[in-house]
């Protein structure tokens, strides 16, 4: 009885679920094997149909994925087992993302979730938060040798600091995102780091609008003169310092800046670095109309 049952619950079903004349016709030529091909051509559509419900769920409540190239701007702890991360990606530009996990001992994300590492990541896009869910991420290019050297950290970390303070989120910029993994390679191999990011914090001004020549060096053939105040709205030399937005820099400095500039081999010490940067933190805190803050520029020696 229990087996005859079964065997009417089945019929039952199929004929519930396909249309009454391919079963008849089915049956009159006695093809079984049709009749089980076509219920388990069934059975996929109902997998397919699984698979789809479940990428929407995970659509509406994790975002889309996103994959994309980065690099490492800033990080920070974020409860007991979970870290927060500001990238500057290549399609999305300044974003930041939530790496569940990743203070943990077995963390999946190793080395790569650190500031200055270019990076390969996926992640789920949310569209209602401004903090994305990171999913996977790997290391691009190994920059190894940054690390190594306390004045080339420094140095990263500052122009870092920088790209994180002019750069709007969610606004990529192709040029800057380049220039950025030019530098890093530059930064990992070249002997003066204060020099490549001297070059990279200029380049990044003029990517963003801001382009600063200190072309006028040359023309000030005054030896007693040993500052100079830089306008800080056209970074041209003031004239007229009454009611004028301004900051000092030392001729030699400039002097070698330009030279710099120029694709000459100069080596920029700490100090001069240092000086450099707080001209930029001053010049961009002007033209963004914000105060802009750089911690890095206090650690230097």
């Amino acid at each position: 009885l229990t087996k005859i049952n079964k065997a009417v619950a089945k019929i039952k079903f199929f004929i519930l679920k396909f249309p009454l004349i391919i079963i008849v016709k089915l049956i009159l030529k006695a093809n079984i094997q049709k009749i089980i091909l076509l219920l388990m051509r069934k059975k996929r559509l109902a997998i397919v149909q699984i698979k789809f419900y479940k990428l929407a769920f995970f659509s509406v409540f994790l975002g889309m994925i996103v994959e994309t190239e980065a690099v490492v701007l800033q990080v920070r702890k974020f409860g007991d087992t979970s870290k927060i991360a500001v990238l500057y990606t290549k399609e999305m530009g300044k974003i930041s993302i939530i790496a569940k996990g990743a203070f943990t001992s077995k963390s999946r994300f190793g080395a790569a979730l650190e500031p200055l590492s270019y990076v390969h990541l996926s992640f789920y896009q949310k569209n209602t938060d401004s903090l994305h869910l990171l999913k996977t991420i790997e290391i691009a290019e190994p920059f190894n040798r940054i690390a190594k050297n306390y004045d080339t950290v420094i140095a990263g970390f500052t122009v870092l600091e920088f790209l994180s303070s002019v750069q709007a989120d969610n606004h990529s910029n192709y040029d800057v995102f380049n220039t950025l993994i030019i530098y890093l390679k530059q930064l990992n191999y070249d002997a003066n780091s204060f020099s490549t990011s001297t070059i990279f914090l200029f380049r990044l001004a003029d990517a963003i609008g801001y382009r600063i020549d200190f072309n006028f060096i040359t023309s000030i053939y005054n030896n007693e003169l040993e500052k100079i105040k830089i306008s800080l709205e056209n970074a041209q030399p003031v004239l007229i310092a009454k009611n004028a937005n301004y900051h000092q820099l030392s001729v030699e400095l400039l002097k070698k800046i330009n030279f710099l500039l120029h694709n000459s081999n100069i080596m920029l010490t700490s100090n001069e670095f240092k000086e450099i940067a707080i001209f930029f933190r001053i010049f961009f805190s002007f033209h963004l109309d914000k105060k802009i803050t750089i911690k890095s520029i206090d650690l230097l020696l």
